[in-house]
């Protein structure tokens, strides 16, 4: 558990040199915890390293306005801080956005690339205006817990313990926690994902809102080497709530 230039990240095994390396990318509103399943399948046979984005978890930044390109910037740097020149790159929603756009800048960095509850479009206004309504109520402390109540059952689905566990996390964040990261998702361009080479895995949870099941298949299609699952009876975090089935795929995946 480290962190570099204020970029927090956890890595599974910092010496050993012989392990592939998989790196995940967390979605808004989440930490690096999300992949706590994750990373207890998979760190016995590869090197885990999770990242925190500026604005949650334990990244220490600025409180400033913020891009995509940044976040794709602290990933790429952090890594080449490392000395990695190679991994498998998983980014679940935001960090799927992120994910997208660092295979896209760095091909010979990714070999492999496996995007969770993730999209290419970006958001269409209405979506938009309803982020921005979050973002800008966040200082109301009534607002908030309407706000996070909603948001709950959307992203973790009916997991009572996530639930209980997330909820706690959400009502901590500060105004810049929530402000800066929105407007770093709201403000991205679509991509045009046919230039990525990489073998790809798209997974979608079947009853997922946040990002509708749509928009992972038209990710898929345009994808030109892509396989895609998808999870029956999962929201938004499908990783979290269907551990079991998400590393069955990755693992198939990988193989």
């Amino acid at each position: 558990m480290c962190n570099f230039n204020g970029i927090y990240h956890t890595d599974s095994a910092p010496d050993d040199n012989d392990k592939k390396t998989i790196v995940f990318l967390h979605g808004f509103f989440m930490d690096s915890r999300m992949f706590k399943h994750q990373v207890e399948h998979f760190q016995s046979q590869y090197r885990v390293i999770c990242f925190d984005f500026r604005g949650f978890g334990q990244t220490e930044w600025d409180n400033k306005a913020f891009t995509l390109d940044d976040l794709v910037c602290d990933v790429i740097n952090t890594l080449a801080h490392l000395g990695i020149t190679k991994i498998i790159l998983v980014g679940m929603s935001m960090g799927g956005y992120v994910a997208q756009r660092i295979a896209l800048i760095k091909p010979n960095l990714v070999d492999a690339l496996i995007l969770i509850a993730t999209q290419a479009a970006s958001d269409n206004p209405d979506t938009i205006s309803s982020y921005h309504q979050l973002r800008d109520n966040w200082n109301n402390v009534i607002a908030r817990e309407q706000i996070v109540n909603t948001l709950l059952p959307v992203i973790i689905g009916d997991d009572e313990y996530e639930q209980s566990n997330w909820k706690k996390v959400w009502l901590s964040y500060q105004q810049e926690n929530i402000y800066h990261p929105m407007t770093a998702m709201t403000t991205r361009n679509a991509i045009d994902v046919s230039q990525i080479e990489q073998p790809c895995l798209v997974i979608h949870g079947k009853d997922d809102v946040g990002i509708p099941l749509q928009a992972a298949q038209m990710l898929h299609d345009a994808l030109p080497n892509s396989t895609m699952v998808i999870v029956e009876g999962a929201c938004h975090a499908v990783n979290l709530t269907h551990p079991v089935e998400v590393n069955a795929a990755i693992n198939q995946f990988l193989k």
